[in-house]
């Protein structure tokens, strides 16, 4: 199963540049996941890459930070207020980052395509058509 995943453009970027190691979420996916398409919300508003994931981690976001902080690819600041009130996080490893050559709006890959939360599944031949798509 792989998944599209709404990121910031900043963190986006890093993760493909391979200076953020770790992608941090509230909540964790409901089913395995081995891909992860990275679609870097406003302004940018694009898919840019894809990565394979590695291990996911749960713990209390001091736990998380204390762990990952080295390649969070976030401040300290931003990482708390991320979790606020939040007593359990997620940590996405991030394993072979690709960047694509061509960013795309999804609805140019995928007419009709539409996602409600930060999120989305994507089947075998979504992601093949996106890769496709944008390499």
């Amino acid at each position: 199963m792989n998944v599209f995943l709404l990121i910031k453009p900043e963190y986006a970027f890093a993760i493909l540049k391979g200076t953020k190691r770790y992608e941090f979420r509230k909540l964790r996916f409901r089913r395995g996941v081995e891909k992860v398409v990275v679609y870097a919300t406003s302004p940018y508003k694009k898919i840019v890459g894809y990565f394979k994931v590695g291990r996911i981690h749960q713990g209390s976001p001091q736990m998380l930070w204390n762990q990952f902080n080295t390649h969070a690819g976030i401040d300290k600041k931003a990482f708390f207020s991320y979790f606020k009130s939040r007593s359990l996080g997620i940590v996405i490893e991030v394993k072979n980052p690709v960047s694509f050559r061509r960013h795309r709006k999804p609805r140019e890959i995928l007419p009709g395509f539409s996602i409600l939360w930060s999120f989305r599944y994507l089947s075998e031949d979504e992601f093949k058509l996106i890769k496709r798509a944008s390499i």
